[in-house]
Parts: C-alpha cells; sequence; structure tokens
C-alpha cells in the first residue's frame, strides 16, 4: 500500500489540515491481523482520520511507507514504536506532526526515555527479565506477584483510557507514578527524586509482556512432564471472539474484550473440527456438582493434573494455576481444559490442552 504523488501530497496536507482542527499534533498509527486479513487504523485526538477525512484505504490507500516517507521529509517525527505482537501482529506507532515541511525537525522531549528490556534464560537455565539501559532498577519488578501484577495492568489501563487520572505502583525501592501520557521513575530511597520520565503506554506493555512471560515459563517442568503423556494436546486455532490465535500445545493470554457477550462466543478448531469452549457441555473439574472423588481422581490421573482440597471440595489444576477453576469442555470430536483468570470477572485465557476424542 502506497500512495502515488498527487495522492501523498494530498495525505500529507489532510494530516495537517486534521490536526488543526482537532487541536493534538500527535498522530497515532495502529496495525493489526483481524481474521487472517491485514487492518489498520490512523487517528489524532481519539478520532478514526479515514471516518472523518478524505483518506484513501484498503490496498490502494496509505500505508506504513507513506508515513515513513513523511518521517524522512521532516513532516511526522516518531516519538514512539511498540514490538510487533508475535500472535496477532499488532503494532502501534506514535508520530508528532511538525509545523511545516523543515529539514531539520524539532526532536522529540529528551526528557522521554524508550524502555529496553529482553527475556532471556540463564546459564543455570533459569528465564529471566530485565530492563536495559538506565533504567535497569526496574528488574526488581520482576519479583512482583502475579496478582500484583494483574492490578498494576488493570490500573494502568484505566489510566490510559482516562477512567483514573494516575496511577502509582512499585516494588521496593523505585516508585512509578503514572498518568495518561507519560510516567514518572521516583527514587525512594534518594528523597523522592524523579530519576526519568517513561510513556505510559510502554511501561503498560512492558508490564503485560512481564506477566505473561513469567507465567508461562513458571509451568515449564510441568509442560515437559504432561508431554509425556499418551494423549497428544495438538497444535490448534483458538478464537477468542474478536481475534484468531495460531496455538503450540498451550495458550495463555489476555481477551481481546472482556464483554461476555463477546468472549463468550469463543471457539477451538483443531484438523477443522469445531468447539464452542465455553457452551458446549462445560463442567467445572470439581467434586462439588459433577465428579465424584473418585472420578475426578481417574481424569486427572488421565490429564496429568494434580488435585487439591478447599473446605472439603476436591479441584483439578496444576502446580501453577492452583487457584482457578479448570473447566473440561467437550462435544462428539474434542475436549478442552482451561481455566479463566482475572480479578472480579475473566481477563485472560489458558487452555492447558486440546485432544481429539
Amino acid at each position: 500500500m502506497a500512495l502515488d504523488n498527487i495522492e501523498f501530497e494530498k495525505f500529507k496536507q489532510t494530516l495537517k489540515k486534521a490536526s488543526e482542527e482537532l487541536g493534538s499534533k500527535e498522530l497515532v498509527f495502529f496495525s493489526e491481523w483481524t481474521y487472517l486479513l491485514p487492518g489498520q487504523s490512523l487517528e489524532i485526538n481519539g478520532e478514526s482520520l479515514p471516518h472523518k477525512y478524505d483518506i484513501p484505504t484498503g490496498w490502494n490507500g496509505y500505508g506504513v511507507d507513506d508515513l515513513d516517507k513523511l518521517e524522512k521529509m521532516g513532516f511526522l517525527i516518531k516519538t514512539f514504536e511498540s514490538d510487533e505482537d508475535p500472535i496477532s501482529f499488532e503494532k502501534t506507532i506514535k508520530y508528532q506532526i511538525t509545523e511545516d515541511n523543515v529539514t531539520n525537525p524539532i526532536p522529540p522531549k529528551k526528557t522521554i526515555k524508550m524502555l529496553e528490556y529482553e527475556f532471556y534464560k540463564s546459564e543455570t537455565g533459569k528465564h529471566l527479565f530485565a530492563f536495559k539501559g538506565e533504567f535497569e532498577e526496574l528488574n526488581e519488578l520482576g519479583s512482583c506477584s502475579s496478582e500484583y501484577l494483574i492490578e498494576i495492568i488493570k490500573s494502568l489501563k484505566k489510566v490510559r483510557s482516562g477512567e483514573l487520572a494516575e496511577y502509582d505502583f512499585g516494588f521496593e525501592v523505585y516508585i512509578i507514578e503514572s498518568k495518561k501520557e507519560t510516567s514518572l521513575i521516583i527514587d525512594t530511597y534518594d528523597q523522592w527524586k524523579c530519576i526519568g520520565e517513561v510513556s505510559t503506554e510502554e511501561i503498560y506493555d512492558a508490564i503485560k509482556k512481564l506477566k505473561i512471560y513469567l507465567d508461562d515459563h513458571a509451568h515449564l517442568a510441568l509442560d515437559k512432564q504432561d508431554l509425556k503423556s499418551n494423549l497428544e494436546s495438538h497444535n490448534y486455532i483458538f478464537f477468542d471472539g474478536l481475534k484468531l490465535h495460531k496455538v503450540t500445545h498451550q495458550y495463555h493470554d489476555w481477551l481481546s474484550s472482556e464483554d461476555y457477550a463477546i468472549w463468550s462466543n469463543s471457539y477451538v478448531e483443531l484438523n477443522n473440527k469445531r468447539i464452542y469452549i465455553i457452551k458446549e457441555n462445560v463442567k467445572v473439574l470439581s467434586t462439588f456438582r459433577f465428579y465424584s472423588k473418585e472420578e475426578l481422581e481417574s481424569l486427572s490421573s488421565k490429564y496429568n493434573l494434580q488435585i487439591r482440597e478447599v473446605d472439603g471440595i476436591y479441584y483439578s489444576g496444576t502446580e501453577t494455576y492452583n487457584t482457578e477453576h479448570f473447566q473440561i469442555s467437550e462435544n462428539d470430536d474434542l475436549i478442552v481444559i482451561y481455566c479463566t483468570r482475572g480479578s472480579y470477572a475473566p481477563e485472560s485465557f489458558f487452555i492447558y490442552g486440546v485432544y481429539e476424542k
């Protein structure tokens, strides 16, 4: 997708006009794949530009190449670029529109720093997460509990949407004071001195990735044991009500929507066989209603699950997911074992295994 010279100049003038009329110089480009098709949006101040202005879209419309060209011309300054999601291919790029097409554009504020971090395995085989550069102090966030990370993510989401004016979080020495656009990093051991400023969107993305990474590798040893089972958990497609995900063995990620009317339509598809896992013959793996203790022990042994007892009720689960209620959904073709996570309502989905009958 790229514009010809006439369309490109018109595109540039339209962006300038939209910036003036909408009262903001920040341009936000978002791209993703939905239902196996590419999609993108372009916004200023929360307003979709293709809906409000004459901006060509589709295969013959604007694309990231046009934005790159405007950046090289000095008309746009890139201020933020997220990593591309490996599953949904989601990516966000933010630009600042300059006053005019200048040769030497004004650089972004130097006080806003880019977060650098990495995931790696130590020499002892331990999976670790680390911030790099001048914000290595934030590595203490890796010691946060799973429950606290969920709280941070939910609160930052509210801050970014404007539902919360600000939110402070941290682990021991450093506190992050977050507002809608920027977050201040505070050293509480040095008279609460501000040591840096980062994009709230960046810290939100980093914490989400940290949560998923730590959850995934916390049960790595158990996964290796599970794969020894005579039952094979296949590669499959998971649809969460909005997006399709290609999955190998196990799936764990945030729901695309917390609206029950949307995520309740979730399904798993394997070898052209489909099961709507929220609606088809769903049973909680416990002795509360559906199973006797002997039946639950038999199922747990079959699927390499562990049993725990809470107030006289027995539940099946795993070493890592030991507080969630695992459920089993089955039809004539498939069996799916899964659970949901969330503080007050389901916010993330964990699929333990998918099996053909």
